[in-house]
């Protein structure tokens, strides 16, 4: 609005503006007025004693003239850019230029202190402007501001007509400041602010009952046509699926709507009364701005979705075709040679994870701020972190991998792990879990499984059968066709032993005082090899309680009294009794004082 202006008799320099308001040459509070004509004659003669020795110097030869520099207090009042004077959140005009110390800064913001105090008088009077030098806009008698030909852009009626135009500006904005903080303008402006609050409440009420009403409707109709999506005979989306997404949908609206009308209530309310008009349009003009920023972001990025999406969606084709695949080879469906179809799992998450990868690479450079330092150091970070966190996971997973294509064991076998015996109900490619006979469930990381002898139990049971040991000691006294006769006719008498291939019976030692017998039968369950143990040992017992055949070594019968032996009374035959051994003392006397020995000893 107003702007510097070169003079014709001055082309090429500019000169400040001594229009500033509140500046050093004038008083802060009064106008500008003509200087006196004796500084005008004093200024003249030096111009021409100047001129004079300048045409002197002219004669003689001088080095050219360095580049001349502004001091740093013009470069000061010259303004780059004009500064608003801004009054009830409205620019009136523009300071385009400083004075003294005075920078266009501290200019507008004296003019509008004035403004302030002018407006907050009773009765400030009209806005007025007095024409000489410079014309001098007042309010009353309140001086406001001075404007020069340069900030005016024009001279003499030009100029003041410009002046009159903003003065009567300056008046209706004060005029306006006044009229919006009378006691009847603000109880217009709480009443629109009651009726703003009743509408919103009113708006969210018929939310709720709109939710309530007909949100039952919508939903199955949204479900009705959900459940059309199929291809062939296959729901695209599950039932279950159906109702989570329709919930999260109906919540994102209705959130929405919410967020939406409590925005516009707000802005209302503010908008209502003077001190937060102002704050409320900057708000709405960031919000605007920053919503059509992030619009514009939208569409330029929109090309790179495109792309984006169809990588995403031929990962997910690829994905699914490996999936159906590795399932039919689980099933049966699809025989590959050399492959057992317990590897269907592992394999099928081994090539998902590589379709994966391929995928990331190859959106990655198509996400936004995907060669930005701060995405770098992001990926560096995880990076690290992953690595420094997850070493035994990355050892487990391996070592998941490592046991799954060695095969040891499948999922229902009967096996022995470190110190953990059980069933395996659960292999995974960090972790191996058993159930014991006990009804633990034992937890065993994949790498400590990979680094333990691994016992299967069942695998041989599935054919030929396990074989299950059990050993008695027996002295030499007892023959040793009738202990192999004993423990053969006990492993007969058990259950769960196999009769092909036949129970077997072989002497792993013979030692100082009796003969280790061991006997073997093969049973098809691996896991109750317990509890048929524990059948075997006792049918062994009655076998040779049955026979009189003592389950011991010759130790026992040295430090006993032999009267009794080791079987249970009713086992003993008719007519038995406890076997009794002679028992002779020899008693040697003394011998007497003195005497060259003793008396022949009594028996």
């Amino acid at each position: 609005m107003l702007g510097d202006r070169r003079r014709p008799g001055n082309r090429g320099v500019r000169r400040p503006s001594p229009t500033v308001v509140g500046s050093a040459p004038f008083p802060e509070n009064e106008p500008m007025r003509p200087p006196s004509a004796r500084p005008a004659r004093l200024a003249a003669l030096l111009g021409m004693l100047a001129a004079a020795a300048a045409a002197r110097a002219a004669d003689a030869p001088h080095p050219p003239p360095a580049p001349e520099r502004l001091p740093e207090r013009l470069e000061a009042w010259r303004a780059p850019e004009p500064v608003p004077v801004r009054f009830d959140g409205n620019v009136l005009f523009f300071v385009r230029s400083g004075v003294a110390d005075l920078t266009p800064a501290l200019r507008a913001e004296r003019i509008e202190e004035r403004l302030r105090r002018v407006a907050g008088e009773a009765s400030p009077g009209k806005a007025r402007v007095e024409e000489g030098l410079f014309s001098d806009i007042y309010i009353g008698d309140q001086f406001i501001a001075s404007i020069s030909d340069e900030e005016a852009g024009a001279t003499g009626a030009q100029r003041a007509a410009w002046a009159r135009i903003l003065a009567q500006q300056i008046g209706d904005a004060v005029e306006h400041f006044r009229r919006e903080r009378a006691p009847g303008a603000l109880v217009r402006s709480a009443i629109g602010a009651a009726i703003a609050t009743a509408l919103l409440v009113l708006f969210l009420l018929a939310l709720r009952l709109v939710r309530r009403k007909a949100g039952a409707q919508l939903e199955r109709t949204i479900d009705a046509l959900l459940s059309r999506a199929r291809i062939q005979h296959q729901e695209l989306i599950t039932p279950e699926a159906h109702v989570r997404l329709i919930r999260w949908v109906g919540r994102t609206i209705r959130l929405g709507l919410v967020l939406l009308a409590l925005v516009v209530w707000l802005q209302v309310v503010l908008h209502l009364f003077p001190w937060t008009r102002d704050p409320a349009d900057r708000w709405l003009r960031f919000t605007l701005g920053a919503g059509g920023s992030v619009a514009m972001q939208v569409v330029r990025f929109l090309p790179n979705l495109v792309y984006i999406v169809l990588f995403c969606l031929v990962g997910y084709g690829a994905n699914r075709a490996n999936a159906i695949f590795f399932e039919a080879v689980k099933r049966g469906a699809i025989r590959l040679p050399g492959f057992y179809p317990d590897w269907s799992r592992v394999t099928s998450r081994l090539v998902s994870v590589f379709i994966y990868g391929l995928v990331a690479v190859a959106i990655f450079p198509y996400l936004p701020g995907a060669g930005s330092s701060a995405f770098q150091a992001i990926g560096i970070f995880f990076g690290a972190m992953i690595s420094l966190g997850s070493g035994s996971s990355v050892a487990n997973a391996v070592s998941g991998v490592v046991i799954t294509y060695m095969r040891p064991f499948v999922v229902g076998d009967f096996v022995r792990i470190a110190d953990a015996t059980g069933t395996v109900k659960e292999q995974n490619m960090l972790a191996v879990r058993v159930l014991t006979i006990r009804n633990e469930t034992v937890t065993i990381p994949a790498s400590m499984v990979l680094a333990n002898q691994i016992v299967n139990f069942s695998e041989q049971a599935r054919g030929t059968g396990l074989a299950l040991a059990t050993s008695v000691t027996i002295g030499y006294d007892t023959p040793w066709r009738q202990v192999h006769g004993l423990l053969l006719d006990a492993a007969a008498r058990t259950s769960a032993v196999q009769a092909n291939p036949k129970p077997w019976v072989i002497q792993t030692a013979l030692n100082d005082f009796y003969v280790r017998y061991e006997l073997d039968v093969y049973i098809d369950d691996p896991a109750s090899q317990h509890f048929i143990l524990s059948e075997l040992n006792q049918n062994v017992q009655d076998a040779f309680f049955k026979a009189g055949v003592e389950i011991l070594s010759p130790h026992y019968a040295q430090l006993r009294d032999g009267n009794k032996v080791a079987i249970p009374d009713e086992w003993l035959p008719p007519g038995s009794r406890d076997a009794a051994f002679k028992v002779q003392a020899t008693v040697i006397p003394p011998a007497a004082p003195g005497g060259a020995g003793g008396k022949d000893p009594k028996t």
